[in-house]
């Protein structure tokens, strides 16, 4: 408190004493109170100017004898017979109020200093001074602060960090939520438009902002250059992950980026016929999850491979996803794994380009496999049923419950859903599928148990079927046995499937493998037979076809196909003339086959019409059986003749011959080297024959006009291997490196141009390859040929 008297006060003092005359003194006229402060608190800031007009100590009877006339200095009273000061009406205990009292109107004046209550924190508000007031202070007079009064510092601008000093108050500080010194790059330095804008690309990572230094494994733009990891050139990452024993380890689901400069090709992919360079992570699964895996590119010869094991130079895969391309539509390589086990993974990665390339993880809760979805028991079977004579009930394949469980022949490659139905068969019958979706392609393959009750088999027949309308699928002579028919649809598209079965139909010569026409080949050589057969009765929808290659590709519907075959029992060059009779004029393929019915099984390569002879060297002992196809309808009496000439293999060089010639190869210091030069001038059938037996990719990928010629060599541990070749002069020369004689899947087809023309490098194979032997096939063309050598350096 602070007390003060007005000047009202003194006026109306002094008129009184004038008034009234002198005041009645006593003997106690010493005790009167003079100048006495009202209140007495420390902030006591005015006094009485004038004395009381009382008498202190005065006997009394009552209080009205005591009693001054004033107000302010409180009602005096009679105690124990004496006059006794009063109570100032107007004071109180507060140190937050200024205290007045009015003499003229006997009122009291309070002015409260709310200053006196501040707590120097500008943050909780201003303090009260209320005496009065709910929770306040008896000593002070201030009243905390309330809730609704305590300051809000939101200035709802989300580009600034709002806070408070307790010394200023509010402070809003341009965003920068990690901390980094640098502000969020969508605001600016003040957070309002007119600012300087932010360079902080990620605000929630303390460790990415402008100048950082690029982390190249950790999938996000660090340096906030707009390039990250294998993306950012001023990086120079490099991959370091080449092999399987230095296979980098995932943190976990994520997106993440990589480039292959600097790697090598270590593994083959079975879903991968390009020669690619590979990188190799790994990653870890505490318990079973659904697992994709994406590759972000569209690149002839991308592909992905998830491995549950893996070593120097083999992986054990699950699944393997490459680059396809079907029509408009190209897809990118994906696997998704049902329910894979806890434990270590390898993710295979491999591009025929550096990159850089962007890949994803993703971990899903395991779903269980619907029926139908992959082979038993890891799928519950889906039963499709035959009807006899008439179809029997619909079976409908839902791609999207579905995995990718299968690579079907008739799919050009596209990654896509399959669903599985089985049927069986007590006697031998003929089966019709009658496929439909509403949209996409329908890719139908149909497969034998395999040995042993082994799924999903031996393919009998793959066929695409477009969807505008229902297609049959005709299946001729199927054995008793268990049958498997896999589902696959270009989109997510439902498929139907019902199936007829009925008796055998009675088959004309050469229109089925069980009826096919005998060309017998006698033991003496050389010897040429013949075989003719009348295609007018041939049943159409071809039940064998070609291969994958030519022909009815899978799609016979409207194909007419014939079927000869021939035995052998040694091995021998044979020479095969195709051609149609009675002046027929179709267009036509054919092939040989070691399994009839079996288009996997073809003996070299698929034929067309135009080249009706074709030389096949070194032909092992066994059957063989040749199929003819055409879609041109027969008149009665046309057909094909077949001619078979038999010539004896005693002569040919063995360089001619799959099973290659060897080259030695000796220890020079800590390799293993060797050389060959070989001369493909000398004509069959004392030299090598002038049509290819085998064929490169690159080169005449078995056409004629080509001549080619096959080499071996056997390294006895894993080494790194070098191959070069080297024509000795002028000519064009292609090879292939197979670790089968003619299989074309061990790496990629090297051409070696004239050696008169500038800038052109030697063609050479470069790789670690494991233990084993391996053929090396050659090739040239008819205005080429000119001696050439192969040099093989295998370090250790």
């Amino acid at each position: 408190m602070r007390s003060f008297r007005p000047l009202a006060l003194l006026v109306a003092v002094t008129a009184a004493l004038v008034a009234c005359g002198p005041p009645r003194f006593t003997e106690d006229a010493a005790a009167l109170d003079v100048a006495r402060p009202d209140g007495g608190g420390m902030d006591s800031v005015a006094s009485d100017a004038t004395p009381d007009v009382q008498l202190l100590a005065e006997r009394c009877l009552s209080d009205n004898e005591c009693d001054d006339g004033l107000y302010c200095n409180g009602r005096e009273r009679c105690a124990s017979g004496v006059c006794a000061l009063g109570t100032p009406p107007c004071e109180d205990s507060a140190s937050c109020t200024m205290n007045g009292c009015d003499e003229e109107n006997d009122r009291c004046t309070t002015v409260a200093d709310h200053s006196m209550c501040g707590d120097r924190n500008a943050c909780n508000g201003i303090e009260q001074c209320n005496p009065r007031g709910a929770g306040a202070d008896p000593r002070t007079g201030c009243t905390p602060v309330r809730p609704e009064n305590v300051i809000d510092c939101d200035d709802s601008n989300n580009c600034t960090i709002d806070s408070c000093d307790s010394t200023v108050g509010c402070v809003h500080s341009p965003r920068d939520l990690d901390g980094d010194g640098f502000v969020d790059r969508a605001c600016t330095s003040d957070g309002l438009p007119s600012g300087v804008p932010g360079t902080d690309c990620n605000d929630s990572e303390p460790l990415v902002y402008p100048g950082a230094v690029e982390d190249c494994f950790d999938g996000r733009d660090n340096n906030c250059n707009s390039q990250a990891d294998f993306f950012d050139v001023a990086a120079a990452c490099r991959a370091t992950n080449d092999t399987c024993a230095t296979a980098r380890l995932l943190p976990g689901p994520g997106t993440y980026n990589v480039a292959l400069t600097g790697v090598t090709n270590n593994y083959t992919l079975s879903c991968n016929t390009a020669t690619a360079n590979d990188v190799v992570f790994r990653f870890r699964l505490d318990a079973p999850q659904d697992v994709r895996v994406t590759m972000a590119s569209t690149d002839t010869g991308s592909a992905i491979a998830v491995a549950s094991s893996c070593d120097m130079t083999t992986i054990s895969e699950r699944s393997c996803g490459r680059v396809t391309t079907a029509g408009a539509m190209t897809a990118s390589p994906a696997i998704f794994l049902r329910a894979l086990p806890a434990g270590d993974h390898f993710i295979v990665l491999e591009a025929a380009g550096a990159g850089p390339y962007r890949f994803s993880l993703r971990y899903e809760p395991p779903t269980m496999f619907p029926a139908g979805d992959a082979c038993p028991p890891g799928s519950p079977p889906a039963d499709l049923a035959l009807g006899a004579g008439m179809p029997g009930a619909a079976s409908t394949v839902t791609p999207t419950m579905l995995g990718d469980d299968f690579g079907l022949a008739c799919n050009p490659g596209l990654p896509r859903p399959d669903g599985m139905l089985r049927f069986s068969l007590t006697d031998t019958r003929n089966v019709d599928l009658n496929v439909s979706s509403t949209t996409g392609v329908n890719y139908v393959s149909v497969r034998r148990r395999g040995a042993g009750g082994s799924c999903p088999g031996t393919q009998i027949r793959c066929q695409a079927t477009p969807s505008s309308a229902p297609y049959t699928v005709s299946l001729r002579d199927l054995p008793a046995d268990e049958y498997y028919v896999i589902i696959e649809n270009s989109v997510d598209a439902a498929v139907t499937v019902t199936a007829t079965s009925s008796d055998p139909s009675m088959r004309a010569p050469g229109d089925a493998c069980r009826s096919a026409i005998n060309i017998p080949i006698p033991a003496a050589r050389p010897s040429t037979q013949m075989g003719t057969t009348d295609f007018s009765a041939f049943l159409a929808d071809a039940d064998h076809g070609v291969s994958a290659s030519c022909g009815s590709r899978g799609m016979p519907a409207g194909w007419y196909d014939g079927v000869y075959s021939f035995a052998i029992a040694e091995e021998t060059d044979v020479r095969i003339v195709v051609r149609p009779t009675a002046g027929w004029a179709p267009s036509y393929v054919w092939g040989v086959q070691s399994s009839c019915g079996t288009p996997a099984s073809l003996v070299g390569r698929c034929n067309t019409g135009s080249a009706a002879t074709v030389f096949y060297t070194g032909l092992a002992a066994g059957t063989y059986s040749l199929v003819v196809e055409t879609q041109t309808r027969a008149a009665a009496g046309q057909g094909f003749t077949v001619t078979v000439e038999a010539i004896s293999p005693a002569s040919r060089p063995r360089e001619e011959a799959c099973s290659g010639l060897p080259i030695p190869l000796v220890a020079n210091g800590a390799n293993l080297e060797g050389s060959y030069t070989f001369d493909p001038r000398t004509p069959a059938p004392s030299g090598l024959n002038p049509n290819p037996d085998h064929g490169t990719l690159c080169g005449s990928g078995g056409a004629l006009g080509f001549t080619d010629v096959a080499f071996s060599f056997t390294i006895p541990d894993s080494r790194q291997v070098t191959v070069e070749l080297n024509p000795t002069a002028s000519g064009v020369y292609w090879f292939e490196l197979q670790n089968a004689c003619a299989t074309n899947n061990l790496a990629r087809c090297y051409e070696a141009f004239p050696r008169t023309m500038p800038m052109v490098a030697r063609p050479q194979f470069s790789g670690r390859l494991a233990a084993g032997t391996y053929f090396l096939v050659a090739e040239t063309q008819t205005t080429g040929r000119v001696p050439a050598t192969f040099t093989i350096v295998a370090a250790p």
